[in-house]
């Protein structure tokens, strides 16, 4: 019948969907590794996300202890399909929502934020119609894949801000400890 047809499209509409989320976290999963450069996770985050969403670019700006972990020529701002000028002059004034969400039919925003240290500020935009079959407009299932990227963002750059404070405390211990022997 025409009910079960449309039950079915939707129930598979719905398994591809889950297909997508669980394909994007376990790419962004696998590149989670200790000692791994925060700018490459960061670049290969926003060209996952940009692939599985089909946005023509999205974009990273770190804030508060995250941006000691990226290059200071980079102002705070990573960004994939959008040159990093057009991305400082959009994300600059755009404060952080308290969760993620959808601005009007083509921007996705999500805090990038851990327990409740605000980290950045992740931004997928401008959907291309061709690559949903649709209008282009990004829906709650966009808002969610942006979301659950922004949450692993949030765990690599704080694992990696612990991993440098720990190496930057086994130097220092390292240093004290050649400075007594040397005082011997």
């Amino acid at each position: 019948s025409e009910g079960e047809r449309i039950a079915g499209a939707e129930a598979g509409a719905r398994l591809g969907a889950a297909w997508e989320e669980l394909h994007l976290l376990h790419s962004l999963s696998g590149e989670m590794t200790v000692g791994a450069s925060p700018r490459d996770f960061i670049t290969r985050t926003l060209a996952e996300l940009r692939e599985t969403l089909g946005c023509r670019w999205t974009a990273l700006r770190v804030s508060g202890p995250a941006e000691q972990l990226l290059d200071p020529a980079l102002g705070g701002i990573v960004g994939d399909g959008i040159d990093a000028a057009s991305a400082r002059r959009i994300l600059s004034g755009t404060p952080a929502p308290a969760r993620a969400l959808v601005v009007g039919s083509d921007l996705v925003l999500a805090p990038v934020r851990r327990e409740e240290q605000q980290l950045g500020l992740l931004v997928a935009c401008e959907r291309t119609a061709t690559a949903v079959g649709g209008d282009g407009a990004m829906s709650n299932w966009e808002r969610t894949l942006v979301e659950t990227a922004a949450g692993h963002l949030a765990v690599f750059l704080d694992n990696a801000r612990l991993y440098r404070d720990l190496d930057a405390m086994f130097m220092g211990s390292l240093s004290a400890l050649v400075s007594a022997i040397d005082a011997k």
